[in-house]
């Protein structure tokens, strides 16, 4: 067996291997997205029999996280190639991407990241009912998303569409500003379809939804969450230096769709 020379202090000063942890940080600054990030908290309503949250929960809205605090970063979003020798097309892949961002900013697993710098289109079904009483008394439904950019100069892409289901033959074009407003994700029918849904005795409305929106990530999994280096400093010590965050994120429709992002 041969003998492995010992490395000498020479070789450790003169042949160093460092990381530029502030390179990366330049690189997310300078070329970085501006993103909003919000913590996510599970929601207290969650039952310790089967640990779900209750359906009808007005703080989670059904989901089971409650997302917390809104502050701007910068990130380098990148997608997940995919390898068709591995048939990867599944659901399970789809809506997925790359983040990096500085340590310092310390995401968390399930944090909400919004695009501030982007915008995209979706297409999805919200169920409104009556909530509340009174003089509180609506109609309305929740999107997925917030939407963004309702009315659009004539000769522009349409950004907002919705239209009500009346029988397997007919539907109506709803009008924004007429039919419905929003407040955030919440659709809002007039008072008149409010009255119209009471006097028909039927418990909801069918509408199917068309808008735009930035887009909106959950994170997944923080793939790289120690990255420590040491790296010689000025004084000829070595300091400890933290690497950038890396982690898998994916589109919040894939995950918080379904009933609890509409609660019954």
């Amino acid at each position: 067996m041969g003998h492995t020379a010992p490395i000498t202090q020479q070789q450790l000063k003169s042949a160093r291997v460092d990381f530029k942890a502030d390179k990366f940080d330049i690189l997310v600054e300078q070329k970085g997205l501006k993103l909003t990030h919000q913590y996510s908290v599970k929601c207290s309503c969650i039952r310790e029999v089967n640990g779900s949250a209750l359906p009808n929960c007005e703080i989670c809205e059904g989901i089971g996280f409650t997302f917390n605090g809104s502050h701007i970063l910068k990130g380098i979003i990148q997608a997940i190639n995919f390898n068709p020798k591995f048939q990867q097309y599944s659901e399970v892949n789809l809506g997925t991407a790359l983040l990096t961002t500085r340590y310092t900013d310390r995401l968390g697993w399930y944090d909400k990241i919004i695009v501030d710098d982007g915008a995209t289109m979706f297409s999805e079904n919200i169920f409104p009912i009556i909530r509340g009483t009174g003089i509180t008394q609506k109609c309305s439904g929740l999107l997925t998303y917030v939407p963004i950019d309702f009315l659009q100069p004539l000769g522009s892409n349409v950004t907002m569409k919705a239209f009500l289901y009346v029988n397997t033959t007919t539907q109506t074009e709803l009008t924004y500003n007429t039919d419905y407003t929003f407040t955030g994700r919440e659709m809002i029918l007039s008072n008149a379809l409010r009255d119209a849904l009471i006097a028909s005795g039927k418990d909801k409305y069918y509408i199917g939804v068309r808008y735009k929106h930035k887009p909106e990530y959950i994170v997944m999994d923080i793939q790289k969450n120690i990255r420590n280096s040491l790296v010689l400093n000025v004084g000829g010590g070595e300091e400890l230096r933290h690497l950038p965050i890396h982690c898998t994120i994916k589109k919040t429709h894939y995950l918080l769709n379904g009933q609890g992002i509409t609660p019954p």
